[in-house]
């Protein structure tokens, strides 16, 4: 029980990783070269000029600050500022490896039937954040694969909310679907179009398999 709550915890403090997103665009801003290429001495004078810009220091601040504001009006609200987490530990007591296990467990059908199709969708998705780091889309593959990464801590129910929320991906189906053949791309949309329809018509039923 204490390491499910310790996983747990770790994916709630696991939110405010996403500083590195923001840090990881200021690199490629502050670099001459564009952070084309990566070195111990580049590191170094990005570090100093980010000591020189409190600006900058003053928005990497600004990634975590949301979060802890809200765990501090839940203290004020209810007396646990851990409450946003706690509450996730009522609602199941299976228990796996953070991220690997996860993956594992969902993909070979171990867990729900209807989390198969999550597991895969999640190593989709990280596919499509590494095509993104091939196109130098840095900043927001980061952004994308940390978002994922915090719901896969402990499972795979909420990724397609983590996913769809973060908005990146977006960014990365449109960069595929620009690389082929305008015949392909329409079809592949209109595909996506009637799936969304059928989707949506499962969803309102309560489908389990989309729940």
């Amino acid at each position: 029980m204490h390491g499910q709550r310790l996983r747990v915890q770790l994916a709630g403090v696991a939110g405010c990783l996403l500083v590195f997103a923001l840090i990881v665009e200021m690199y490629l801003d502050l670099t001459a070269d564009g952070g084309k290429l990566i070195t111990w001495a580049k590191i170094k004078s990005f570090i100093v000029q980010m000591l020189k810009l409190p600006e900058h220091i003053f928005a990497v601040m600004l990634c975590p600050f949301g979060a802890f504001c809200y765990m501090t009006f839940l203290r004020f609200f209810c007396g646990d500022v851990w409450a946003y987490k706690n509450v996730q530990i009522a609602w199941r007591e299976d228990t796996y490896f953070p991220v690997v296990g996860v993956l594992w467990k969902a993909c070979t059908g171990q867990i729900e039937p209807r989390y198969t199709y999550m597991g895969w969708f999640c190593i989709g998705i990280f596919a499509v954040y590494g095509y993104m780091l091939y196109r130098k889309y840095y900043s927001m593959a980061v952004f994308g694969i940390i978002s994922l990464l915090v719901p896969l801590t402990s499972h795979v129910m909420s990724t397609c909310r983590f996913t769809v929320g973060s908005f990146v991906v977006y960014m990365g189906v449109y960069e595929i679907l620009k690389s082929v053949r305008p015949k392909i791309r329409t079809a592949i949309l209109i595909f996506f179009a009637f799936a969304q329809i059928w989707l949506l018509f499962m969803w309102y039923n309560s489908d389990c398999w989309l729940m």
